[in-house]
């Protein structure tokens, strides 16, 4: 697979791990006003049933906005958030990476150990976990199947379950540090009253996470690292403009 054709399959996990957290929304009652692909100004726009879709120019990920936000957001109730935010973890880790599991097995017409071949995705990210810092999204597809077709849906399950489990992580500013708060904030009242001073320490975490790596990468070549170089761009800029 090319760059673009690689970054086409990153754009559709990151916007189905979305319409996750939507479907969660759904379930408990949490009206979303804004589901956006990219960050930053908008190239088009259309409303939906009270929800604006949007595309906007840094396409560096995807996100959806509750129609209470920030400090309003604190107002739905514990388990609607907690549920709100897990349903995006469970497309990307769960759903999704199956679902990628099953039509392959149809059609290839053949007997598929559906549970063999979802920890199968899982082997290569745990044997070799450097591998995706150091060369940004190049090691992806990890399965190639003679029909190129069958190749993009792996890889779509694999970059489904990599980017969830990148997300999982208890950091502030992902979907497990959103969870890990929400459970904890009734002992550590400060998770609820002052989040974003957590958000932004959760950003400065992972851009010590990236930037360890991407320097010993950057020393030895440019032309593997250079994809996560936007992404630590990203980073910085949320960074500097979060608001405690």
């Amino acid at each position: 697979m090319n760059l673009i054709e690689l970054f086409t399959t990153i754009i559709i996990a990151t916007l189905l791990h979305e319409f996750g957290h939507m479907l969660g929304a759904k379930i408990v009652g949490i009206k979303i006003s804004e589901f956006s692909l990219g960050f930053g100004p908008t190239i088009t726009k259309f409303s939906f049933k009270g929800t604006t879709y949007k595309i906007a120019w840094i396409l560096l990920g995807a996100y959806v906005k509750p129609e209470k936000d920030d400090d309003d957001y604190l107002t739905y109730s514990r388990i609607s958030r907690i549920i709100f935010t897990v349903s995006g973890l469970v497309m990307s880790i769960f759903i999704l990476p199956m679902i990628c599991i099953i039509i392959l097995s149809i059609l290839q017409e053949s007997e598929l150990n559906i549970f063999y071949a979802y920890v199968n995705m899982f082997r290569y990210m745990f044997h070799n976990p450097l591998n995706y810092l150091y060369n940004g999204i190049m090691p992806f597809p990890t399965v190639i199947f003679a029909n190129k077709y069958y190749t993009y849906l792996s890889c779509l399950g694999e970059v489904s379950l990599f980017l969830g489990i990148i997300n999982a992580l208890p950091i502030p500013v992902t979907d497990g540090g959103q969870l890990l708060m929400g459970l904890l904030e009734n002992k550590f009242a400060d998770f609820k009253t002052n989040p974003l001073r957590y958000r932004k320490l959760g950003y400065l975490v992972i851009l010590i996470i990236f930037m360890s790596p991407v320097m010993i990468a950057l020393a030895q070549s440019i032309k593997n690292s250079w994809p996560i170089l936007p992404v630590i761009g990203y980073i910085i800029y949320k960074f500097i403009t979060v608001k405690v």
